[in-house]
């Protein structure tokens, strides 16, 4: 099985209102903030793999570590949402090709949208291998996650 991923980031300002409260990654020093998980979806109605796309999220963050604002004395929390925004599959015999991508929503506690970041991921194996699905999720959530730290200032 082959996957390769990419991240794209795109920063922007706004206002978004915070859904609700899955689970928590935690902070890991005194000068990170914590990072919980929001909202997870698809927009592709690729239903199942949202569960897919939650556990990879959940893991992903976990290794992430957000700047803490020097300015915020409180600890910032951030909520991070994620839409599958695309899942396809090409079937050639008894091989399959298929592509994901991701996006993500960064929220911080103020409800102030701090930026979407999106990854792509693309891989190809076996027809009958219920694992491709799985890493690609992983790869572009990976890709994704690695784009955050760069968009919260310090």
């Amino acid at each position: 099985m082959l996957v390769r991923s990419r991240l794209g980031a795109l920063f922007v300002a706004g206002t978004f209102g915070i859904l609700g409260v899955i689970t928590t990654a935690p902070a890991s020093a005194d000068s990170s903030s914590k990072v919980i998980v929001g909202e997870v979806s698809s927009s592709v109605g690729q239903e199942d793999a949202v569960p897919l796309l939650r556990m990879a999220l959940v893991s992903e963050l976990a290794k992430v570590t957000l700047p803490k604002d020097p300015k915020d004395k409180s600890g910032k929390t951030y909520v991070v949402s994620a839409s599958l925004t695309k899942l396809e599959t090409k079937t050639t015999g008894s091989n399959v090709t298929s592509s994901c991508a991701v996006s993500l929503v960064l929220v911080d506690g103020s409800g102030t949208m701090r930026a979407i970041v999106q990854g792509t991921a693309a891989g190809s194996g076996k027809s009958n291998d219920p694992s491709l699905r799985k890493a690609l999720l992983e790869a572009a959530v990976r890709g994704a996650t690695k784009g955050l730290p760069g968009v919260v200032k310090s």
